[in-house]
């Protein structure tokens, strides 16, 4: 309910510019593996670490906004 309305349509902006920023990431940490059978495995680890993180970092906003006078 706290995120209805502008605050739900900034998430999603937000969300969709940092899974661009996640994919561009993790391309730039593997390019030194260009055209090797390891890119594959290291590129998914990366992208699950990262996608990790930003789940704990939106579980703890969401936390933040549950509690009165945030954190």
């Amino acid at each position: 309910a706290r995120l209805a309305g502008d605050p739900a349509r900034s998430l999603v902006e937000a969300q969709r510019a940092w899974i661009h920023f996640r994919d561009a990431e993790c391309d730039y940490y593997t390019i030194g593996y260009e055209g090797g059978s390891i890119r594959p495995m290291l590129a998914g680890q990366c992208l699950e670490r990262m996608t990790r993180q930003r789940t704990a970092e939106l579980e703890n906003h969401i936390r933040c906004l549950s509690i009165e006078g945030g954190c």
